[in-house]
C-alpha cells in the first residue's frame, strides 16, 4: 500500500529555470587553498602571540599609576599649561628695562619712568609705539611692585606683540646704548620667562668666559642667546680686573705653600737639632 503524502505537494522545475551545474577548474580550487593555507599560517601566528606569557616589568621601574590619579595629573598638566599659556601670552607684549635708576620717593620715581619711557619710545621712532602712547595705551610698573626701590626691572606693557616687536627693533637697529639709559650696565630686553633667564644667566657666563679667552668685548647677549659683536671693544675695567685674578691668587697660594714648607722645615730642623744635644 502506498502511502499518500499529507498537504500540498511540490511540483518539480521546469527545464528552462534549472541552473547548470559548473564545475570548479583547478586553478580556482589551488587559489582558493593558498588563501586557506595564509589564513591558517596568521592565525597560528596570533594563537601563539596569545600563549605566551606576557614578561614582568622589572622591580626597578615604578608602577602604573591608577586611573583616577592619571586622570588628575593630566588635568593639572593641563590647568598649568593653560595658565602658562595666558602669562607667557601677557609677556610677549612686555618689554623690560634692566639697570635703571629709580628714586626712594614713590611720587619721583613715577615721574622719572614716565619720561624714560616716553624718551625710549621717541629714540625707537617706531610710529606705532609713539601712537600707542599718545592713546594713552602703554602703561609701565617696576617689579617686583612689593621690593624697596633700587635699580628694579622696568616693565613697559604694550597692546600687542608687534608693536613691543617694533618698539624693539627701532632701538636695537641703532649704535650704542640708548641715550635715556644712563648706567653702562642698563639695557632693553623681551620680558624673560624663568626658563629664559635661566638661559639668559647661562648666556651671560658663557659671554664672560670668552671674552677673557678673547681678550677684548667680542660676545654678549641678546635676550636669552648669545650673539657676536660686529666691532669688538676693549673689556671693560671690571672684567680686565677679572681676568687677572686667577693669576694673582695663584700665585699667592704658591708662595704660601713656600713659606709654610720652609718655616715647617725651620722647625724640624730646630727641633733635630736640640734632640741631638740633649743626647750629648
Amino acid at each position: 500500500m502506498v502511502e499518500t503524502p499529507k498537504g500540498p505537494t511540490k511540483s518539480a522545475l521546469p527545464p528552462e529555470a534549472r541552473a547548470p551545474v559548473r564545475y570548479a577548474s583547478q586553478e580556482s580550487v589551488d587559489a582558493l587553498s593558498g588563501k586557506v593555507d595564509k589564513m591558517m599560517r596568521i592565525l597560528t601566528k596570533i594563537v601563539t602571540i596569545l600563549e605566551t606569557p606576557s614578561p614582568t616589568p622589572p622591580p626597578s621601574l615604578p608602577a602604573l599609576s591608577p586611573v583616577v590619579n592619571m586622570a588628575r595629573e593630566v588635568y593639572e598638566a593641563c590647568t598649568k599649561a593653560v595658565m602658562d599659556k595666558n602669562e607667557y601670552a601677557d609677556k610677549e607684549t612686555r618689554a623690560v628695562v634692566i639697570g635703571s635708576t629709580e628714586s626712594k620717593v614713590p611720587a619721583e620715581s613715577l615721574k622719572k619712568d614716565e619720561e624714560l619711557v616716553a624718551s625710549l619710545i621717541d629714540y625707537s621712532e617706531s610710529e606705532a609705539a609713539k601712537k600707542a602712547l599718545a592713546d594713552g595705551k602703554v602703561t609701565h610698573h617696576r617689579h617686583p611692585i612689593d621690593r624697596p626701590a633700587h635699580k628694579r626691572p622696568l616693565k613697559i606693557k604694550f597692546e600687542s606683540k608687534d608693536i613691543r616687536d617694533s618698539f624693539l627693533k627701532g632701538i636695537r637697529s641703532k649704535k650704542g646704548r640708548p641715550p635715556p639709559l644712563v648706567s653702562p650696565s642698563s639695557f632693553v630686553r623681551i620680558d624673560l620667562t624663568p626658563t629664559q633667564l635661566a638661559l639668559e644667566r647661562e648666556a651671560r657666563q658663557e659671554a664672560v668666559k670668552k671674552n677673557l679667552e678673547a681678550g677684548h668685548l667680542l660676545y654678549g647677549v641678546r635676550d636669552f642667546s648669545l650673539i657676536t659683536y660686529k666691532h669688538p671693544r676693549a673689556l671693560p675695567p671690571q672684567l680686565r680686573n677679572t681676568s687677572g685674578i686667577p693669576c694673582i691668587f695663584l700665585w699667592c697660594t704658591i708662595d704660601y705653600c713656600l713659606y709654610c714648607l720652609i718655616v715647617r722645615s725651620r722647625s724640624l730642623y730646630e727641633d733635630n737639632k736640640r734632640d741631638r744635644s740633649w743626647r750629648t
